[in-house]
């Protein structure tokens, strides 16, 4: 199994509007701060997302949807628990991991 995890994102989606993250791009344009990250082919990785709001409030940060192909890169969203309280400067934010495990 193979893990990237971005640390301390700010999470501005919503139940109704989840935000939508793509590798290499915007929010997730590095991994750990500083390097690309490498290609994601969903036709030879099972991916799974985790998003751990908790080090930063009292809310669930959730996926919504499914993991899609961009390219070489990986699109999913995310969005804030309807229930729950903000981290203390009124944003959300979580600690983003993809996880990926090759397919046999």
């Amino acid at each position: 199994m193979i893990g990237y995890t971005i640390n301390h994102v700010e999470i501005e989606g919503t139940q109704t509007s989840p935000e939508t993250f793509t590798t290499n791009s915007g929010k997730l344009e590095f991994n750990y701060s500083t390097t690309p990250f490498p290609a994601i082919d969903l036709g030879t990785y099972i991916v799974s997302i985790v998003a751990n709001g908790a080090p930063y409030q009292d809310c669930k940060i959730n996926q919504v949807g499914t993991t899609s192909q961009a390219g070489s890169n990986i699109t999913f969203q995310l969005a804030v628990s309807d229930a729950g309280n903000p981290s203390g400067d009124g944003k959300y934010y979580a600690d983003i991991s993809i996880l990926m495990q090759e397919m046999t």
